[in-house]
């Protein structure tokens, strides 16, 4: 159905050309793109086989200007015409505002005629559209011919319901714009009926319509060209394609090879961008679990009641970032150690600050020494030259977030992943040096608290 943009105060058209194979679908829109677009500023978009024939659609988009306030863009839609290909028909026609069914006036063609059109009825009534309410307009192709059917025998076999219908010869242009500007009104009438915008006769819809339309029918043969024999300005499918591909909008000739390739590479960026949505939907998801994280914790260790850190909070954490092992530490510089706050999982003692270096402390406490968030890789390599302790096996990195505020250090934050876990990217280490701080505001906090109560006793 016809889709308003108000932002932009646009109303989008969607017109299809309907009708049996070879009837002059492509045609009709490949003049009128011509005739309205000399200069070639909007392209046609076509995939068609190598006898020419559409495969999928056509596309053509046009610009008509202003009618009623609104900015009116028409999207015109060929489909392929051969019986096998039911299912594009059906879904091309899906929303269309209005409907040109292109009959072929040659003898041979009158049996596809008749099936088209009961095509059409039904493949309207598949897609929710009354082919008895759409907007329909005949247009009998092909005028030219010397054996064309006559006009009486044409409208007696496919136009019982004395449906608007023109004649043309969409080789030379005669009649396409008139089809063209039609269908246009009856659409767009429609259109403006079931927006809710009003009558049609206030908004001037036919005058503006032909308005639009003046300069692409000063350059259409006159009728008195209909029956002639002599084609000088005949249209031209190669040419016209020559043209287009030199804007690089080539009406594009595949075969069964080239279309399975583009339609496996079109598969595999479908893939990816769908890859790409989920990731992206799971970074969402997991920033805001991260966020969950740092709300829980940010009151616990605001709380005034506690002289110190709370247990638990750093358990919260770890599960936000859906990691299951790390050490809170406080700092004795003195002794050079860190004494475990608390240890995840529960019931353990932190396996690097129970390994000491000779005459330095503990392991932990020399990885501690660090400003700003600092993450190890390989903790296997580039902490453990020699044997491995057993208890470190399982470890493949390591995150190390030092707890500080206005120069004061308090302790540290280690955060182990597991060696089956991926590495700390940015958002986590992102995650880490916010709660790293949260935890350096909330014992400086407590140590200025300490101090005051002492000055006070004193």
């Amino acid at each position: 159905m016809a889709v308003v943009d108000i932002p932009t105060r646009t109303i989008t058209i969607k017109v299809v050309y309907f009708g049996c194979a070879l009837g002059g679908k492509t045609t009709n829109l490949a003049t009128l793109h011509r005739l309205t677009d000399p200069d070639g500023h909007q392209g046609m978009v076509s995939i068609a086989t190598n006898d020419d024939r559409t495969l999928f659609f056509d596309l053509l988009p046009v610009d008509l200007g202003q009618i009623g306030g609104l900015n009116v863009k028409v999207k015109l839609y060929t489909v392929p015409g051969q019986v096998h290909y039911e299912l594009t028909r059906r879904q091309v026609l899906g929303g269309a505002d209005g409907v040109v069914f292109v009959a072929d006036s040659a003898p041979e063609a009158q049996k596809s005629n008749a099936w088209a059109l009961e095509n059409l009825r039904f493949n309207l009534t598949e897609q929710k559209l009354d082919p008895d309410l759409t907007p329909i307009v005949l247009q009998y192709n092909k005028r030219d011919l010397p054996n064309a059917i006559p006009i009486a025998e044409l409208e007696a076999n496919l136009n019982r319901r004395g449906i608007p219908h023109t004649e043309g010869v969409a080789t030379t242009g005669v009649g396409v714009v008139d089809t063209f500007a039609e269908i246009l009104k009856r659409s767009i009438t429609s259109a403006w009926a079931k927006a809710g915008r009003g009558s049609a006769q206030d908004a001037g819809i036919a005058e503006k319509v032909d308005q639009a339309l003046a300069i692409a029918r000063s350059r259409t043969p006159g009728p008195s060209q209909v029956m002639r024999t002599d084609f000088e300005k005949r249209f031209d499918m190669d040419a016209y394609r020559e043209g287009e591909a030199d804007r690089g909008r080539d009406r594009r000739i595949v075969d069964q090879e080239s279309l399975l390739s583009e339609s496996v590479q079109a598969n595999m960026m479908m893939a990816e961008r769908l890859e790409g949505l989920r990731s992206a939907n799971a970074l969402g998801a997991r920033r805001g679990e991260m966020m969950d994280a740092l709300a829980k914790i940010a009151p616990m260790l605001a709380d005034t009641a506690s002289e110190t850190l709370p247990l638990g909070s750093l358990k919260v954490m770890l599960h936000g970032a859906k990691r299951s092992e790390g050490a809170l530490f406080f700092t004795k510089p003195r002794e050079q150690s860190l004494v475990e706050r608390e240890v995840e999982p529960a019931g353990r003692h932190d396996p690097l600050n129970a390994l000491n270096v000779e005459g330095l402390g503990s392991l932990a406490f020399r990885l501690a020494q660090t400003a700003t968030v600092r993450v190890i890789d390989d903790l296997v390599g580039d902490v453990f030259f020699a044997e491995v302790p057993p208890s470190c096996q399982t470890f493949g990195s390591l995150l190390i977030a030092p707890l500080a505020c206005d120069g004061m250090t308090f302790g540290a934050l280690f955060v182990y992943g597991r060696i089956d876990e991926l590495g700390f990217d940015e958002t986590e280490q992102r995650f880490w040096a916010a709660a790293s701080s949260l935890y350096g505001l909330a014992l400086h906090w407590r140590a200025l608290r300490k101090k005051v109560l002492e000055f006070q006793a004193q």
